[in-house]
């Protein structure tokens, strides 16, 4: 009996699975008649995979950043995009200029409350262009240290956490008493004058201090 509740319940499973499939599916034909349809109504420009994009708008980082198309897009005025058809020229060399120039564009900005930037502004940037072995060189060696500096910013930021971790272990030992040991108070009761020796709470709490504020 319960072998066959179980295979009842599997088949209305794959059942359900295939229904929602073939929804997807038929979305997804929707969508790609739908997105033909409006590219065609408005006179929209498909951009290809791999091209490069550029941020026009943006107060803050945005505008001058340079980043690379994933999958096949259409875009606004607020990004300026550079296609690459000829082979003399290497897109990460392109996009290695425009990251080393970031500041130097978003100077270029005009306007008055939010500067941008424009597609003539983008249009007249100038390149340096060595030969295409010469700018395989520059990426090559350009990713080889910033993989270097990675890894060295991995590394600083486990050793920050490393710290940190031992920091609140101080802490945690200087306010729970493990940190200073309390030594023994011997009380003569002959001699009422002589001064008793004190715990060392007081130490505890400048030990304390001193972690937190060094």
């Amino acid at each position: 009996m319960l072998g066959l509740l179980i295979q009842e319940e599997k088949q209305e499973i794959a059942q359900r699975l295939e229904e929602y499939d073939k929804k997807v599916k038929s979305y997804h034909e929707w969508f790609k008649i739908e997105a033909q349809k409006a590219i065609d109504e408005t006179n929209c420009k498909i951009i290809p995979k791999g091209s490069l994009i550029i941020a026009m708008y943006g107060e803050g980082k945005t505008r001058g950043k340079c980043s690379e198309l994933a999958i096949d897009a259409a875009t606004n005025q607020a990004l300026a995009t550079i296609t690459f058809t000829n082979n003399c020229i290497l897109k990460d060399y392109v996009r290695c200029f425009f990251e080393k120039n970031y500041q130097e564009i978003r100077m270029l900005s005009s306007g008055g409350v939010q500067p941008n930037l424009n597609l003539s502004i983008i249009k007249n940037t100038e390149i340096p262009l060595p030969p295409l072995s010469t700018q395989q060189r520059i990426v090559q060696e350009i990713e080889t240290r910033l993989s270097a500096c990675d890894e060295v910013e991995k590394n600083i930021n486990e050793s920050l956490q490393q710290a940190e971790a031992l920091r609140q272990s101080i802490l945690k030992k200087a306010f729970s008493g493990e940190l200073v040991s309390e030594p023994v108070v011997d009380i003569d009761i002959k001699n009422n004058n002589d001064e008793i020796e004190k715990p060392s709470l007081h130490a505890a709490i400048l030990i304390a201090l001193y972690v937190l504020y060094p």
